[in-house]
Protein backbone atom coordinates (compact mmCIF):
# COMPACT_ATOMS: atom_id res chain seq x y z
CA UNK A 1 0.00 0.00 0.00
CA UNK A 2 1.71 3.32 -0.69
CA UNK A 3 1.09 6.41 1.34
CA UNK A 4 -2.01 7.54 -0.72
CA UNK A 5 -3.50 4.02 -0.46
CA UNK A 6 -5.34 4.42 2.86
CA UNK A 7 -8.06 2.43 1.02
CA UNK A 8 -8.29 -0.88 -0.53
CA UNK A 9 -9.74 -0.62 -4.22
CA UNK A 10 -11.12 -4.10 -5.51
CA UNK A 11 -10.84 -4.39 -9.54
CA UNK A 12 -13.86 -6.90 -10.48
CA UNK A 13 -13.89 -9.38 -12.81
CA UNK A 14 -16.78 -9.95 -15.38
CA UNK A 15 -17.74 -12.58 -16.78
CA UNK A 16 -20.05 -11.75 -19.86
CA UNK A 17 -21.55 -13.86 -22.81
CA UNK A 18 -24.89 -13.55 -24.87
CA UNK A 19 -26.71 -12.54 -21.63
CA UNK A 20 -25.13 -9.98 -20.00
CA UNK A 21 -22.48 -10.15 -16.95
CA UNK A 22 -21.87 -11.98 -13.83
CA UNK A 23 -19.26 -9.95 -11.51
CA UNK A 24 -18.08 -10.56 -8.12
CA UNK A 25 -17.86 -7.29 -6.21
CA UNK A 26 -15.93 -8.75 -2.97
CA UNK A 27 -15.45 -11.48 -0.94
CA UNK A 28 -16.77 -10.78 2.44
CA UNK A 29 -14.54 -14.09 3.38
CA UNK A 30 -11.61 -12.52 1.77
CA UNK A 31 -12.26 -8.88 3.27
CA UNK A 32 -9.56 -7.69 5.40
CA UNK A 33 -6.77 -9.87 5.48
CA UNK A 34 -8.81 -13.16 5.58
CA UNK A 35 -11.22 -11.74 8.84
CA UNK A 36 -14.80 -12.16 7.85
CA UNK A 37 -16.53 -8.60 7.21
CA UNK A 38 -19.43 -8.70 9.65
CA UNK A 39 -22.23 -6.83 7.93
CA UNK A 40 -24.42 -5.14 10.08
CA UNK A 41 -25.79 -2.89 7.42
CA UNK A 42 -26.87 -2.47 3.96
CA UNK A 43 -27.83 0.90 2.05
CA UNK A 44 -28.46 1.63 -1.30
CA UNK A 45 -28.57 5.23 -2.82
CA UNK A 46 -29.81 6.77 -5.67
CA UNK A 47 -27.98 10.20 -7.22
CA UNK A 48 -28.87 11.90 -9.72
CA UNK A 49 -26.72 13.72 -12.37
CA UNK A 50 -24.77 16.84 -11.07
CA UNK A 51 -25.05 15.95 -7.57
CA UNK A 52 -23.01 15.51 -4.41
CA UNK A 53 -23.28 13.51 -1.16
CA UNK A 54 -20.35 13.18 1.44
CA UNK A 55 -18.08 13.65 2.45
CA UNK A 56 -19.41 11.22 5.55
CA UNK A 57 -18.56 9.10 8.68
CA UNK A 58 -19.65 7.71 11.79
CA UNK A 59 -17.55 8.39 15.22
CA UNK A 60 -16.77 7.36 18.44
CA UNK A 61 -18.01 3.86 18.88
CA UNK A 62 -19.96 4.14 16.15
CA UNK A 63 -17.18 4.70 13.40
CA UNK A 64 -17.72 1.63 11.03
CA UNK A 65 -15.65 0.22 8.37
CA UNK A 66 -17.53 0.18 5.04
CA UNK A 67 -17.52 -1.41 1.47
CA UNK A 68 -18.57 0.75 -1.15
CA UNK A 69 -19.89 -0.94 -4.41
CA UNK A 70 -21.00 1.47 -7.76
CA UNK A 71 -23.96 -0.33 -8.72
CA UNK A 72 -24.42 1.93 -11.95
CA UNK A 73 -24.09 5.13 -13.20
CA UNK A 74 -20.53 6.79 -12.88
CA UNK A 75 -19.40 8.83 -10.11
CA UNK A 76 -15.70 10.97 -8.84
CA UNK A 77 -15.21 9.81 -5.51
CA UNK A 78 -13.09 11.45 -2.73
CA UNK A 79 -11.89 9.84 0.66
CA UNK A 80 -10.46 11.76 3.19
CA UNK A 81 -8.29 10.37 6.01
CA UNK A 82 -9.32 12.15 9.56
CA UNK A 83 -7.38 9.60 11.84
CA UNK A 84 -5.28 11.68 13.50
CA UNK A 85 -2.91 9.23 14.20
CA UNK A 86 -2.57 8.17 10.57
CA UNK A 87 0.32 8.87 9.03
CA UNK A 88 -2.17 9.86 5.65
CA UNK A 89 -3.91 12.19 7.73
CA UNK A 90 -5.98 14.64 6.07
CA UNK A 91 -5.02 13.46 2.80
CA UNK A 92 -7.02 13.76 -0.16
CA UNK A 93 -7.49 10.21 -2.47
CA UNK A 94 -10.13 10.93 -5.87
CA UNK A 95 -11.36 8.07 -7.76
CA UNK A 96 -13.32 8.36 -10.82
CA UNK A 97 -15.43 5.33 -11.55
CA UNK A 98 -17.17 5.33 -14.98
CA UNK A 99 -19.99 2.93 -15.48
CA UNK A 100 -17.44 0.23 -17.58
CA UNK A 101 -15.52 -0.04 -14.54
CA UNK A 102 -16.27 -2.30 -11.92
CA UNK A 103 -14.88 -1.45 -8.65
CA UNK A 104 -14.99 -1.84 -5.10
CA UNK A 105 -13.45 0.18 -1.83
CA UNK A 106 -13.09 -1.35 1.67
CA UNK A 107 -13.31 2.23 3.33
CA UNK A 108 -11.68 2.18 7.38
CA UNK A 109 -13.40 3.56 10.30
CA UNK A 110 -12.18 7.53 10.12
CA UNK A 111 -11.99 8.11 6.31
CA UNK A 112 -15.06 10.44 5.17
CA UNK A 113 -16.27 9.21 1.72
CA UNK A 114 -18.29 11.71 -0.53
CA UNK A 115 -18.84 11.49 -4.82
CA UNK A 116 -20.29 13.62 -7.62
CA UNK A 117 -22.58 11.69 -9.75
CA UNK A 118 -21.26 12.42 -13.46
CA UNK A 119 -24.12 10.27 -14.15
CA UNK A 120 -27.31 9.30 -12.79
CA UNK A 121 -25.71 6.99 -10.10
CA UNK A 122 -26.71 3.86 -7.79
CA UNK A 123 -24.32 3.16 -4.86
CA UNK A 124 -24.29 0.32 -2.66
CA UNK A 125 -22.84 0.97 0.91
CA UNK A 126 -22.16 -2.52 3.57
CA UNK A 127 -20.98 -1.53 6.80
CA UNK A 128 -19.84 -3.91 10.16
CA UNK A 129 -22.04 -1.45 12.86
CA UNK A 130 -25.39 -0.29 13.00
CA UNK A 131 -25.58 3.49 11.59
CA UNK A 132 -26.03 6.13 14.62
CA UNK A 133 -27.55 9.71 13.75
CA UNK A 134 -25.75 11.26 16.76
CA UNK A 135 -22.56 10.40 15.39
CA UNK A 136 -22.97 11.55 12.25
CA UNK A 137 -19.54 14.01 11.22
CA UNK A 138 -18.68 14.99 8.13
CA UNK A 139 -16.88 17.89 6.19
CA UNK A 140 -18.33 20.22 3.60
CA UNK A 141 -17.92 18.61 0.44
CA UNK A 142 -17.41 22.33 -1.46
CA UNK A 143 -14.69 22.56 0.83
CA UNK A 144 -12.26 24.77 -1.59
CA UNK A 145 -10.05 21.61 -1.50
CA UNK A 146 -12.36 19.38 -3.55
CA UNK A 147 -11.38 19.77 -7.32
CA UNK A 148 -14.93 19.34 -9.23
CA UNK A 149 -14.75 19.54 -12.68
CA UNK A 150 -17.75 21.12 -12.38
CA UNK A 151 -19.72 23.41 -10.08
CA UNK A 152 -22.11 21.39 -8.76
CA UNK A 153 -26.22 21.56 -8.58
CA UNK A 154 -26.33 20.95 -4.88
CA UNK A 155 -25.80 19.17 -2.00
CA UNK A 156 -28.06 18.44 0.90
CA UNK A 157 -28.96 21.22 4.03
CA UNK A 158 -26.93 19.02 6.61
CA UNK A 159 -23.51 18.37 4.00
CA UNK A 160 -23.97 22.14 3.75
CA UNK A 161 -23.34 23.05 7.64
CA UNK A 162 -20.32 20.41 8.23
CA UNK A 163 -17.13 22.71 8.57
CA UNK A 164 -14.34 23.14 5.70
CA UNK A 165 -11.93 20.54 5.58
CA UNK A 166 -9.55 23.03 6.80
CA UNK A 167 -11.85 24.44 9.72
CA UNK A 168 -12.23 20.21 10.55
CA UNK A 169 -8.32 19.59 10.29
CA UNK A 170 -7.74 22.49 12.58
CA UNK A 171 -9.98 21.33 15.22
CA UNK A 172 -9.37 19.51 18.52
CA UNK A 173 -12.07 17.24 17.32
CA UNK A 174 -10.30 14.77 15.36
CA UNK A 175 -10.89 10.72 15.21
Amino acid sequence: MDVMSFIEIFENKRHEDERGYLSKFVSLSETLLGNPFPVSEVFRSKTNVGFVRGMHLQSGISSNTRIIHLLSGHVLTYFIDLRSESTTFGKILRVETPSDVSRTFLVPAGIAHGYLAIQDSEVLYLSDKPHDPTEDIGVNPLSEEFNWPFAPKGISKRDSEFPTLETYLNSNNNL
